[in-house]
């Protein structure tokens, strides 16, 4: 009779820290499934086993990966892995703190000490309304939807006709305001890059269509004296800026990490 041999199950990775690291069993994983700590010299990665079945995670299992997450960094530098991050089988993940060993030691005494920061800022209109910020270089979308439909003509109306002239300048309008917005964010955070450089250790941008954001990676021990520095500017700024932090360094996780 043949024997079968079973593979190891599927395995969640919340984060990547030091070795000696110890939780308590009233912290839970995905699915409240029990965490284990998966060890290869000074290295640990924060697991829990899945079902064979499948996992399909859900907005309880986003907390719960926080809650880990922000456990570990309280107590070790952390790097944290993305949500729903799954190997497929738990020996992956000794195989993983060995490949990149040199380069993940490297991270976490860069990441040692530290919190991320993020500031949004926040673009509005003349009415009060946020607006599209394009990304820095990247060509303004031209909006679409019930608020323009009754005054732009279609584009596929001849050029020549009253109508397409209207629709080429009404497009031509939306296209500055868009850029005009985009050197507005760069304004503003160029201000705050100026001001908060002496209490960073590292930034990285993030443009979308309705904001941009700046994250900061900020040591732990300077975060107090980088708060007052922000606040001190903050009522000065032209456009709004949102605060939230101190988070674990989730902006700053290293490529070859991104499974």
């Amino acid at each position: 009779m043949e024997t079968v041999v079973q593979s190891s199950p599927p395995t969640y990775l919340y984060c990547v820290s030091r070795s000696g690291l110890s939780l308590p069993d009233t912290l839970k994983g995905v699915g409240e499934s029990p965490l284990e700590v998966i060890t290869w010299g000074g290295l640990a990665g924060v697991c829990s086993v899945l079902p064979r079945d499948g996992y399909s995670p859900t907005l309880q299992d986003l907390f719960l990966h926080k809650e880990v997450v922000e456990y570990v960094h309280t107590l070790l530098a952390v790097i944290p892995m993305r949500f729903s991050t799954t190997l497929k089988r738990r020996e992956a993940v000794v195989e993983l703190l060995q490949r990149h060993s040199p380069r993940l030691e490297e991270t976490l005494d860069r990441l040692e000490g530290m919190v991320e920061i993020s500031l949004r800022v926040v673009l509005e209109g003349e009415e009060g309304n946020p607006l599209p910020a394009p990304k820095s270089g990247e060509r303004a979308e031209v909006p679409s939807g019930p608020a323009l439909e009754p005054s732009v003509a279609s584009p596929e109306r001849s050029e020549g006709t009253s109508e397409g002239i209207e629709y080429l300048r009404q497009k031509r309008q939306i296209q500055e305001e868009g850029r005009q917005l985009g050197l507005r964010a760069e304004e503003v955070c160029k201000i705050l890059e100026e001001r908060l450089r002496p209490l960073i250790a590292g930034s990285q941008l993030e443009s979308s269509r309705y904001m941009s954001s700046i994250y900061y990676l900020v040591r732990r021990d300077r975060l107090e004296e980088f708060e007052r520095a922000f606040g001190e500017i903050r009522g000065r700024l032209p456009e709004k800026v949102l605060y939230s932090g101190p988070w674990p360094p989730y902006s700053f996780v290293p490529e070859f990490l991104e499974i």
